[in-house]
């Protein structure tokens, strides 16, 4: 059976560890750490006033709680998503040191947007990814780049670009194939191939096609709408569900799901029905 988790990132309602009161069936969950802090009179987004994230700088005295509120629950920190750049070493020492106290081998690192001469940006990152993998050995995690549309790695061929001189169990990467949709895509063979040993976490959300009046900044007329997971959309989860599992993929499935915001919390169990049914 998978192992089923959810993004806090997606789940911005509640601070932890209220959120996981709703987290019932759930296997684990993926903690966000971002350089912001959250503000109780203010409207909850999913992208900024996030009460699930933890405040970057209060990262160290958050651990206890968090770690007895996961422990409570029987759920585990599937991935530490980082909200720093991989340049960070100073966060990222901690976040690795962090991780390791939660019990959880990944550390997510954020990849910055293309630059002009990519080339030039290639043998910079390369260099970056070479320390975060010395730090995570200090540690016994693994960092993580994320596939991701308007960054440096779109797809598995550009991760592969940057991580194939690194070892793989010190180094991985997200498969969000909904991010790709519109910018890296692959077919599945070819992404898992390429991935090989580096696939080390899938995000899962889903998204719907439709042609936008005005091209975007890739010049391209082909929206892709973040839509409901048990609902009508273009990403084929049965059938990549089906070719993960045939390529001996056995690590987390993290729900990623930025719709219906206005449902609250209850929406975390509609989404877990969805993919007990649907992933492998």
């Amino acid at each position: 059976m998978a192992l089923i988790s959810f993004c806090c990132s997606s789940a911005p309602w509640l601070p932890l560890p209220a959120l996981l009161d709703h987290a019932a069936g759930y296997d684990g969950v993926e903690l966000g750490v971002k350089p912001a802090r959250f503000d109780a009179g203010q409207p909850v987004g999913f992208w900024s006033n996030n009460a699930a994230l933890i405040a970057s700088d209060g990262l160290e005295a958050a651990l206890p709680a968090t770690a007895a509120a996961l422990a409570a629950r029987n759920l585990r920190c599937a991935l530490l998503s980082s909200y720093h750049d991989a340049a960070d070493h100073a966060f990222h020492r901690r976040a690795a040191a962090a991780a390791r106290a939660l019990g959880c081998g990944l550390v997510r690192a954020t990849v910055p947007g293309p630059a002009a001469d990519a080339r030039a940006q290639l043998a910079q990152l390369r260099r970056e990814w070479a320390e975060l993998a010395r730090i995570g050995a200090g540690e016994g995690v693994r960092f993580v780049a994320e596939l991701h549309d308007h960054t440096a790695t779109p797809s598995a061929g550009t991760a592969l670009r940057l991580l194939d001189c690194l070892d793989p169990g010190a180094v991985g990467v997200i498969w969000d194939i909904a991010n790709t949709c519109g910018e890296g895509n692959e077919a599945i063979p070819l992404a898992l191939s390429l991935l090989g040993p580096y696939l080390a976490h899938v995000h899962v959300k889903q998204r719907s096609y439709r042609v936008a009046e005005q091209p975007d900044r890739r010049l391209s007329r082909l929206a892709m709408d973040i839509v409901p997971l048990p609902g009508e959309g273009h990403v084929p989860w049965r059938a990549i569900g089906a070719a993960l599992a045939a390529a001996g993929y056995a690590g987390w499935w993290s729900l990623e799901d930025f719709t219906r915001l206005e449902q609250g919390p209850s929406r975390l169990a509609a989404d877990l029905a969805w993919a007990r049914t649907t992933l492998p």
